[in-house]
């Protein structure tokens, strides 16, 4: 929903309940903040999830020192692919899996090693992205990217190129 994404990723003439499917197009997983899940509107929510394309992951970060009454939105996420991203101590009282935060934008599954890695873009450049792989722990399980420059349009690229190195 990122009005960057609206304007320059986007089809124009794509309803706005069709985006999460189009999304899934080009990425397999999606990281979304607290603002996009826990206090949104549960019926819209819902209707999205109901759409989503099976294979795509949703980590959902979850906020610092929340409590499940809190976010009364978890629950819907029970039906789907889904991780809960928290911090290093928090273990949340729900079904869904839990990866813990071990460093800044990152999340470890303690049970398998699997990590998700977060990296914030300024700029989309290539050669920054190839050294930021080179240094990808072994047990990366999944990449977002976040920040001002992210945008699935350049998904294919950074796919390409974590294949190249064979990181993925």
């Amino acid at each position: 929903q990122r009005p960057a994404w609206v304007s320059a990723y986007y089809p124009d003439d794509l309803p706005a309940d069709w985006r999460l499917a189009y999304y899934a197009n080009d990425c397999e997983c999606v990281l979304l903040n607290v603002e996009a899940w826990c206090r949104t509107d549960r019926e819209a929510l819902e209707q999205a999830l109901d759409d989503a394309p099976e294979h795509l992951v949703f980590f959902l970060r979850w906020p610092c020192g929340a409590s499940v009454s809190d976010c009364p939105n978890l629950v819907l996420f029970e039906r789907q692919p889904c991780v809960l991203l928290t911090g290093s101590d928090e273990v949340v009282d729900c079904p869904l899996p839990q990866w813990r935060s071990d460093r800044a934008d990152s999340w470890c599954d303690q049970r398998s090693g699997a990590r998700l890695e977060c990296w914030s873009l300024d700029a989309f450049n290539l050669r920054d992205l190839r050294t930021r792989a080179e240094a990808l722990d072994h047990h990366a399980a999944a990449v977002v990217l976040d920040g001002p420059a992210a945008t699935p349009a350049q998904i294919g690229e950074l796919r390409t190129l974590l294949q190249l190195m064979g990181r993925f």
